[in-house]
Formats: C-alpha cells, structure tokens, sequence
C-alpha cells in the first residue's frame, strides 16, 4: 500500500472556516494567489480585509464578494494552422 498517495482535493465550498473570516494565509491558498498580488489588491481596494485584535483578516463574505466580481476568462480566437 502507497504511504505517500496524496489526500482527496477539497472544493473551495468546502474550505471555508467555521468562523466568518479567514486569515491572510487561508485566504492567499483559499484564492490561489500571492501575498504580493493579495495587497496589491488592497491598495487597489479591491479587497477590503478587516482587523481582528492585531490580525489581519478577510471575512468569508468579502471573499465570496471578491470572487464574484473576478473578471471571466478570455479565450483566444482559434489559430487554424495550415
């Protein structure tokens, strides 16, 4: 038996935390996204993250709200090669 097969993938559904918000390395895997592009963002105000005591947080909401506005994917027109 294979000791090193890797764990089933979770859905994003299914990552959320039990509580309403994510800190700033949960979100970064729950996104895909770097620390870099992540405060870009904020700069930008794209994402608006929260403080809690002294940590920075996202709430699930403000996640689920950023998702939702991420542009959809452009395709390229097909190149026919001859």
């Amino acid at each position: 038996m294979a000791t090193n097969a890797l764990p089933p993938r979770r859905s994003q559904a299914q990552s959320f935390p039990d509580r309403p918000y994510m800190y700033v390395p949960e979100f970064l895997t729950w996104a895909g996204i770097s620390r870099f592009l992540f405060y870009d963002m904020v700069k930008k105000g794209l994402i608006q993250p929260s403080k809690l005591g002294g940590r920075t947080v996202i709430m699930v909401e403000e996640a689920c709200r950023w998702a939702t506005t991420l542009p959809p994917m452009r395709t390229g027109t097909p190149q026919v090669i001859e």
